[in-house]
């Protein structure tokens, strides 16, 4: 989808980045973004490429998470994924000493392999490690095990804010004003 909307000549560099060296990838992204170009194939070919997306994920979720088992599985019982971002994703973890529940916010390992991206990441680690407030999610630990880059943060196990507007709707604006609050308070 981010390639259909990249202009054709932004579009080569975006999935050498995208795809690395995977020639398999690359010639279905490419095969696709082919049949995109179609009139009248949009809709199916927005299709495809949603499946092809979920299906990529899903395969890039299991080898970071059987990353993570090995470079932390003597001190951590991974349990699922909780979300996926830009730099990486989130597992939901029981850290077996304390018996308690954390998440684990794991660097993509094709991100790892960048020392700007390794030293984002550490910034990010140091400055949620200097924050203590009640509504700001505290840091455990950071560190790299075996180039599996990961930090350690409280777990809240409430729905988020997106996820509450998505099933609720509009938040009575005392609400909001409350949230508003908590959150000017936090910064």
């Amino acid at each position: 989808a981010v390639a259909m909307s990249t202009s054709p000549v932004e579009r080569p560099a975006l999935l050498a980045r995208a795809c690395g060296s995977d020639d398999a990838l690359r010639e279905e992204v490419e095969s696709l973004l082919a049949a995109s170009d179609v009139p009248g194939s949009l809709p199916s070919a927005r299709d495809a490429i949603g499946e092809a997306a979920r299906a990529f994920a899903e395969h890039i979720d299991a080898d970071v998470r059987a990353l993570l088992e090995r470079a932390l599985g003597a001190q951590y019982d991974v349990l699922r994924p909780l979300g996926r971002g830009g730099m990486g994703a989130v597992y939901l973890a029981r850290e077996r000493a304390l018996d308690r529940l954390v998440a684990i916010k794991v660097l993509r390992p094709e991100l790892a392999a960048a020392p700007e991206t390794r030293e984002r990441f550490r910034r990010e680690a140091r400055t949620a490690a200097r924050l203590s407030h009640a509504c700001i999610v505290p840091l455990h630990t950071f560190g790299e095990v075996d180039g599996v880059w990961y930090f350690v943060m409280g777990y809240v196990g409430r729905a988020s804010l997106a996820d509450r507007l998505r099933v609720h709707g509009r938040l009575a604006w005392t609400e909001a004003i409350r949230i508003l609050i908590d959150v000017a308070d936090a910064l």
